[in-house]
């Protein structure tokens, strides 16, 4: 069964819940050869180096990226949301979230990867772009949006990572 498959027909339960279950299905999923070919990135790169329980990961603890916000897919409208039309996406809570949360609800018709609508992603602030995506598996090419705001969406494992890259703004 195919992850998006499976999050659109659970519509009744609430969204942690939805998360959880996606997470553990990805988990499940994931461990198949076929998996691991269809994402295009192998998993042993992934097992080449095991971090201990009290270190960061190697993307803040060795590369210096940043956390910026947690992107959580949703199907149900949400309080303050405000609407990106060129996306056919409604975001709400990152400017409000203590925590980085946004949660993002898409119309039918977004032209936004299954995989970002699907999954939850994790969004890193990052000095240099175009080091920061050397050897990823890229999902959407870098871009810019309004004040000079780099932005591009890579994969790991299976799971959509957002890299932005601020520039002048700083």
């Amino acid at each position: 069964m195919k992850i998006s498959e499976n999050y659109n027909t659970r519509t009744n339960n609430s969204n942690l819940d939805n998360f959880n279950l996606l997470r553990k299905e990805f988990i499940a999923i994931n461990k198949s050869p076929f998996i691991t070919k269809q994402i295009g990135y192998s998993m042993k790169k992934n097992l080449s180096y095991k971090r201990k329980e009290y270190e960061p990961p190697l993307s803040i603890n060795k590369w210096g990226w940043k956390f910026h916000h947690i992107g959580i897919p949703t199907n149900k409208p949400m309080p303050g949301e405000k609407y990106i039309d060129g996306l056919k996406i409604y975001v709400t809570g990152f400017d409000t979230s203590p925590y980085g949360i946004e949660w993002m609800r898409f119309e039918d018709d977004s032209p936004i990867s299954e995989l970002i609508k699907t999954v939850p992603h994790i969004a890193f602030e990052v000095d240099d772009m175009e080091k920061a995506l050397e050897r990823k598996e890229i999902l959407t090419e870098t871009h810019t949006i309004s004040n000079s705001i780099k932005v591009a969406m890579i994969v790991d494992n299976g799971a959509p990572i957002e890299l932005l890259e601020f520039g002048k703004m700083k």
